[in-house]
């Protein structure tokens, strides 16, 4: 595929200057023209099938092969925080001036992101209430006969378990906390009519609450994996108003003022957690980049318990032993013309499953 043509469909932004030279419009960076197709993948986001054919023929492998198949796949690449541009593809003649608009950073788009999923949720979440409430009388009256109601313990249990899960979702940035009222207690003894309503109560509130069950966990995996990382002077937390905030102390910190390896870590989990599609087939170029060998240590055992939560094919290409940590049975080294290409990593870590 020639470069001009991965470039126009891939990433409009980037405007040809000559044969050998592209300018990045919105920050005037001028890329040589392999350096202007590095960025052309990592923006892909989906690899179309030519992108698909050229991996193809770069690396020969049957796994690979099975894993491209017909699923959708992905890169993740190395500017992973360059942040992506808003630009439509028929605003190319717009003159450059007018076009260097201020680009939210990386982190903050994907801070956006997390935003609106949450928002996605709550709207869910506001649906199956109204339609369970709308509902509730009817059930009431006729969905209870034959049904055996809770007994009083199994209320009080249920009731203990259902105040757990708001303080969960609170904690997780999902909820409002509530700062009026106190849990309600369920008394020592109770009328069959109130026993009758509150089975009914407690069974709505759990169904409403199911909505928030896979974004909740993905939010928790993603804090755990980010603060794990976080010097003890800053703290990360989820907002349903704003995505992230950082803090250090009292003072809120801009998402500029976290280092490059916890910027790629965040961004990186961040993709993996809430951009690409399950049952995706995903590659990432060097995400040892800015990492300290600690962070790289634990990459690994990240990375599958992300597909543990989201099913997906991981293929990674890594300079860094450390990467690989003790799973060097997941590695296959690359020879041939890319074993001579010393901008091409050396190894590739091979399956990472749900297994």
């Amino acid at each position: 595929m020639q470069a001009s043509s991965i470039l126009r469909h891939l990433a409009p932004e980037i405007q040809h200057i000559d044969s050998e030279r592209w300018v990045l419009r919105n920050v005037g960076e001028v890329l040589t023209t392999k350096e202007a197709i590095r960025y052309a993948l990592g923006q892909a986001g989906a690899l179309p099938a030519s992108l698909r054919q050229q991996l193809r023929r770069l690396i020969s492998s049957p796994l690979l092969d099975k894993l491209l198949g017909d699923s959708k796949a992905y890169l993740i690449g190395t500017n992973r925080l360059i942040p992506p541009l808003k630009m439509s593809r028929n605003r190319a003649n717009i003159p450059s001036d007018l076009r260097e608009d201020q680009q939210e950073s990386a982190v903050q788009h994907h801070a956006n992101v997390i935003r609106d999923v949450i928002a996605s949720t709550l709207a869910e979440y506001s649906r199956v209430s109204s339609q369970r409430d709308r509902t509730f009388p009817e059930r009431l009256v006729h969905q209870r006969e034959g049904k055996v109601n809770l007994s009083d313990s199994e209320l009080r249990e249920r009731f203990a378990h259902l105040e757990k899960r708001r303080n969960e979702l609170e904690s997780a940035g999902l909820l409002d906390t509530q700062s009026t009222g106190r849990p309600f207690a369920v008394p020592e003894s109770l009328v069959e009519t109130t026993r009758i309503v509150l089975s009914v109560y407690v069974e709505d509130t759990e169904n409403k609450l199911a909505v928030f069950d896979d974004v909740e966990k993905r939010i928790a995996l993603l804090k755990q994996i980010v603060e794990k990382r976080f010097l003890h002077t800053k703290q990360f937390s989820i907002d349903r108003r704003k995505g992230f905030i950082f803090k250090s102390g009292e003072h809120e910190l801009s998402p500029d003022q976290l280092s490059s390896g916890e910027q790629h870590e965040l961004v990186l989990f961040c993709e993996l957690l809430f951009t690409v599609p399950t049952d995706s087939f995903i590659l990432i170029d060097e995400p040892e980049l800015s990492l300290h060998v600690a962070w790289q240590l634990e990459f690994l055992t990240d990375l599958q318990a992300v597909t543990r939560i989201r099913p997906m094919e991981i293929l990674i290409a890594t300079h860094s032993p450390w990467i690989v940590n003790d799973r060097w049975d997941l590695t296959a080294a690359l020879s041939g013309d890319l074993e001579r290409n010393a901008s091409v990593p050396k190894t590739v870590s091979s399956r990472l499953g749900t297994t």
